[in-house]
């Protein structure tokens, strides 16, 4: 890809439950923590209010940008 940015893995569609349980899920089978977990997401409307992961939300016309590359380098540190 053009930024460099590598992905570890996609989130399996579980029904009956938000991506952000998704995703959860996902750290934990994968043995993370979800201090160390960044979600890049397009639609807020999936997710939980409060949601516990860091998460760069994007726009899903425009994808991942350099503004959002941006964004990651600030939420990375």
């Amino acid at each position: 890809n053009d930024i460099g940015l590598r992905v570890n893995g996609l989130t399996q569609s579980i029904e009956g439950r938000s991506r952000g349980e998704e995703v959860i899920q996902y750290a934990k089978e994968h043995g993370t923590a979800e201090k160390d977990c960044l979600v890049i997401d397009d639609d807020r409307s999936l997710f939980e209010k409060g949601f516990p992961i860091k998460t760069i939300w994007t726009d899903a016309k425009k994808g991942f940008t350099k503004e959002k590359n941006h964004d990651l380098s600030k939420v990375s540190r």
